[in-house]
């Protein structure tokens, strides 16, 4: 809540927060209430309940696991909190300004600005947007005490996606739309930074406005124009993933070596039909490719083959019912049920194993045979089936992925390349 723009959750998972996977004990009728302040982003909790009693299994300390989560900023209390919208509103405004601008558009009275900080401007900010990285990241883990903000760790960087309005008057607040923490770590033997993407949050009210992917680009810029090595991203989500492969597909399509070994590939596509045992290599990109990428677009090698996919199913996207498009099916099945099996394709028949002894540990071995037992069909079955829904959810990946950096030409019976909206001024960082 706070200047009329608050949202609102009715559930919230407290798994890890409470201990015992979430579970509260010792209470009837709770009600946990929690506000945010999202102008000074300190918090206030009320909790209601009917009963309190140890009804076996001991009474869970909810204070305790609620200064754990929200770290210092909780407000004990509510007129305090109450108080802190008008004296802390500028504090967005107040925090920021030692910051470097990256990129700024404006837009209806607005300034939007992506805003590089440190942990040592910027520490205390971080510390009080745990909560929302705990509650609103996809697949976020948490445990007591398992967030740890070291102030003076240079390598740690916040990306802040502000809304300035233009009239900076005491009644017009600054507002954080969204935020990335990024961390710099060494690469050997070189000398050069990896950039690591820890996360990227978009509050929910701003959410869909192309804010997250507008913070992905910034970050992009940021790795080409100081030399990173590469720009990482630690597990990112479903969403993150896709956002991230439609950004490089786009980039790279306009890359000519890129273009180049995609027309080899599909030349190599319309040399008849492919059988199911065909050998993935020969439809790779070639080695020196995948590093002039990397030097480049800053792109690594595992998400330069995701994107590898998308390219040549974009340049076949005019060979809809030809074999050329068969055949390409067929190459990401096989990639996929090779993923898939990796070696569990032979758990069955001779094995061989080592057995070091005294003598000569490098000539003792013992072979052996393993059978499929009665269940080997049954279970063949349902691998075969999770393979299957694996291979048709990947290339409805490539497709929806496809479809968003292409548009049909109105004039013609063939698609093009969408042209990009780079709206807006690139700061040299």
């Amino acid at each position: 809540m706070g200047g009329g723009y608050g949202f609102q959750f009715n559930m919230l998972d407290f798994s890890g927060i409470f201990g015992d996977h979430g579970r509260i004990y010792g209470y009837k009728g709770l009600k946990i209430s929690i506000w945010m302040n999202i102008m000074s982003f300190q918090s206030f909790c009320e909790i209601y309940f009917e009963k309190r009693s140890n009804f076996g299994k001991g009474i869970t300390d909810l204070e305790s696991g609620l200064k754990t989560l929200f770290v210092g900023t909780l407000v004990d209390n509510k007129d305090d909190f109450i108080e802190s919208f008008s004296r802390d509103s500028h504090y967005i405004r107040d925090t920021v300004s030692s910051g470097k601008i990256l990129w700024q558009n404006s837009t209806d009275g607005h300034e939007i600005q992506v805003i590089r900080m440190g942990m040592g401007d910027a520490g205390y900010l971080y510390v009080r947007l745990v909560p929302l990285i705990v509650l609103l990241v996809e697949g976020f883990s948490y445990k007591m005490g398992s967030i740890s903000i070291d102030l003076n760790d240079e390598g740690l960087e916040l990306y802040l996606l502000i809304e300035k309005p233009v009239d900076q008057t005491a009644n017009n607040q600054d507002r954080l739309l969204g935020f990335s923490s990024v961390y710099r770590y060494y690469h050997y033997p070189d000398g050069l930074s990896r950039l690591r993407l820890n996360l990227i949050l978009v509050l929910p009210p701003y959410r869909c406005k192309g804010y997250g992917r507008r913070i992905l680009r910034v970050l992009k810029n940021v790795a080409i124009t100081e030399d990173a090595y590469d720009l990482t991203v630690k597990e990112p989500s479903e969403e993150l993933q896709h956002m991230r492969t439609c950004i490089d597909v786009f980039q790279l399509l306009s890359f000519d070596p890129v273009q180049d070994a995609v027309d080899a590939t599909i030349s190599l596509l319309k040399q008849g039909k492919l059988s199911k045992n065909v050998r993935l290599p020969r439809f790779l990109p070639p080695l020196d490719l995948v590093e002039d990428v990397r030097k480049t677009f800053r792109i690594n090698k595992s998400q330069f083959l995701q994107c590898w996919e998308v390219l040549v199913y974009v340049c076949l996207s005019n060979y809809v019912h030809d074999e050329r498009m068969d055949n390409y099916f067929t190459i990401v099945s096989n990639r996929v049920r090779a993923k898939v099996l990796g070696t569990a394709a032979r758990t069955t028949g001779k094995k061989v194993m080592n057995i070091p002894n005294s003598h000569n540990p490098r000539m003792s071995f013992v072979m052996f045979r393993v059978g499929g037992g009665i269940n080997a069909f049954k279970d063949q079955n349902i691998r075969e089936e999770h393979i299957k829904q694996l291979i048709d959810r990947r290339l409805e990946e490539i497709k929806l992925i496809a479809e968003k950096v292409l548009v049909p030409n109105p004039n013609q019976k063939i698609w093009h390349v969408e042209q990009d909206d780079e709206a807006g001024n690139i700061a040299n960082p």
